[in-house]
């Protein structure tokens, strides 16, 4: 199951209040209140098998994960815009072993792959773009973060016919709808090959929701720690989708 992070237990009530206010204005319920920045909205995604447990920053704010190890992801947050710089930390130093200039538009939402191995270590920034889900429905994108598989094609299990087709390395396919309520598991492929690299384990979709399926890890691994994996994260409030 996909995991999320959280704050260190130790973090006290005033160092989460600041980091509202001045990393990622996680506190502001809707872009209408006054007297608050503009923001982008961010998903940090653990997408590097090789890497240990991580933290990240942005400039000189530093997020303070405890749980952000592969396949864990840091769900829409509020991040100031413009030009900022990335900084990745392996938990508990205080020195970033990978950094990388990163742009953010105002209301824009992004997500932030950490993908290959520790020591080639790549952030891959997407923008999500997407109309509203129905109710009974979902808004679904498939990206590849697989680095010796250059194109990718996603199934449902089960069916002939993939969902998203000859998705690049460090890409993702277009948004697509997905009825809501069902068991999916979801198979990644090399294009135009038969043979299944990984399923996913079962997804289900609650309506009105926007979700990415992801496929990380290596095909050409000997061993099975680090081959490639088809993970889910759910895109959850507060957001902004145009």
């Amino acid at each position: 199951m996909t995991k999320k992070v959280f704050f260190k237990p130790f973090v006290t009530a005033s160092i989460i209040l600041a980091s509202c206010a001045l990393l990622f204005s996680s506190c502001r319920k809707n872009k209408d209140d006054v007297n608050l920045p503009d923001a982008a909205i961010v998903t940090f995604v653990h997408a590097s098998p090789k890497a240990p447990r991580l933290d990240i920053g942005l400039d000189d704010n530093r997020l303070g994960l405890n749980n952000f190890t592969y396949t864990s992801y840091w769900n829409n947050q509020r991040a100031y815009t413009g030009n900022r710089t990335l900084k990745v930390f392996r938990y508990g130093e205080s020195s970033a072993f990978y950094t990388k200039d990163v742009t953010f538009d105002v209301d824009k939402h992004y997500s932030v792959f950490l993908a290959d191995s520790g020591s080639k270590m790549e952030a891959v920034v997407l923008q999500n773009q997407s109309r509203s889900p129905t109710n009974d429905s979902t808004r679904v994108k498939f990206a590849n973060m697989c680095p010796d598989v250059p194109a990718m094609d996603f199934y449902i299990k089960g069916e002939a016919t993939p969902v998203a087709t000859n998705v690049a390395y460090k890409s993702a396919a277009d948004f697509i709808s997905v009825k809501a309520g069902y068991d999916i598991i979801f198979e990644v492929r090399a294009s135009g090959t038969s043979t299944v690299l990984a399923p996913s384990l079962p997804v289900r979709f609650a309506g009105g929701n926007i979700y990415t399926i992801y496929a990380s890890g290596f095909k050409g691994l000997a061993t099975a720690e680090g081959r490639v994996t088809v993970s889910s994260i759910r895109h959850t409030q507060p957001v902004y989708w145009y």
